[in-house]
């Protein structure tokens, strides 16, 4: 009688789950310079923030970012990736994307 080799099993099993799970998660990987949605406690919605620093000795997923004039330290599970960032215009009349 064969016997199933289950060491086999498990290992395509492991595989297929993790091939599967990767297709679903987001990037939290974050640039200084990039706007973000960023949650605010104080008003309990994403408000427009610019990501200034990421801050690795406070965690590995943790980035400073410019919201609301104050810079605040949010987890990456705080950040949403901002798709489209209309430009601003400066006083001077010049179109700038920057934070």
């Amino acid at each position: 009688m064969l016997i199933p080799d289950v060491r086999n099993t498990l290992s395509d099993t492991a595989t297929r789950n993790k091939i599967q799970h990767d297709a679903h998660t987001r990037s939290r990987e974050f640039l200084p310079g990039d706007r973000v949605w960023a949650y605010s406690e104080k008003i309990q919605k994403f408000v427009d923030a610019c990501i200034t620093r990421h801050t690795p000795r406070t965690g590995v997923w943790s980035y400073e970012v410019e919201m609301e004039g104050v810079i605040r330290r949010r987890h990456a599970d705080q950040l949403r990736r901002r798709h489209y960032v209309p430009p601003t215009v400066t006083e001077m009349g010049d179109v700038t994307d920057s934070c």
